[in-house]
């Protein structure tokens, strides 16, 4: 046996053990990994699909508009004069702790919580209730892209990989 054979038969074992695999059998016997044996093939290298992940990015980022609304309103509630004051930094005050919440929910998303689809779901779908409140309002030019961002959102979280990553097991 030559010494570049035995060295390829031993490369994988190495690699295997890193990555805390117990079987051997990462090679497909020529010294290339399998099919399933490569960490490039992994959608991220903690396993999450690239859906889930663009699921919470998506939630993320109405929890940080309803935050720096919230923050925004509170901030013109002291500062300027709005008809009722209290109203203003109720109102603000209300969607920032939404913000807070929703940004729970996209982190619970992220750590691929089973919890966490189901109020991601409901957010999506207000989104898609303002979008048909635009739609009433004339309001096209910002119904159709708040439209494909709340589909976007949902369709994300029922994608098969994301299905299968956040479906709990009920029996």
């Amino acid at each position: 046996m030559s010494q570049k054979t035995a060295s390829a038969k031993s490369a994988p074992t190495k690699s295997a053990s890193v990555k805390g695999a117990a079987t051997p059998a990462a090679s497909t016997g020529n010294g290339r990994p399998s099919q399933g044996g490569s960490a490039t093939q992994a959608p991220e290298a903690d396993g999450r699909p690239g859906t889930v992940t663009a699921a919470s990015v998506l939630t993320a980022l109405v929890a940080a508009l309803l935050f720096g609304y919230g923050i925004y309103l509170v901030i013109a509630g002291l500062s300027g004069q709005p008809v009722l004051r209290s109203r203003a930094e109720l109102g603000g005050a209300m969607f920032a702790l939404f913000g807070l919440g929703v940004g729970w929910v996209a982190r619970g998303l992220l750590r691929m919580e089973g919890w966490a689809r189901t109020p991601a779901l409901l957010t999506h779908l207000l989104v898609l209730a303002a979008c048909y409140w635009m739609v009433q309002g004339n309001l096209y030019g910002e119904a159709v892209p708040t439209g494909l961002y709340g589909l976007a959102g949902i369709v994300l979280l029922f994608v098969p990989a994301s299905h299968r990553v956040l479906s709990r097991d009920v029996r």
